[in-house]
């Protein structure tokens, strides 16, 4: 799956960069809301799927984290760390 979103501090502006999901999580609606709640928190689903995620120059590769039982999700490039980037 390839996205283009923009993933930057303080934007001035709309940039989409291209995405490539290389793993989709699936959390349980409780989780999942803890979870939207407190991005900057450590979380065992990012430790334990962030070396999942390959590297290279045509896409920022991320891990897509769903609400197993809605429609909501985010796009994280934890970038070697256990929280949501």
């Amino acid at each position: 799956m390839i996205i283009r979103a923009e993933l930057k501090c303080k934007q001035t502006g709309c940039e989409a960069d291209t995405c490539a999901v290389d793993k989709v999580i699936e959390l349980p609606s409780p989780r999942f809301r803890l979870f939207s709640r407190a991005l900057l928190a450590d979380y065992d689903f990012i430790a334990e799927n962030k070396n999942a995620i390959r590297h290279d120059e045509d896409a920022r590769h991320c891990l897509l984290i769903l609400d197993a039982e809605g429609t909501d999700g985010f796009l994280v490039d934890p970038q070697g760390y256990n929280y949501a980037r």
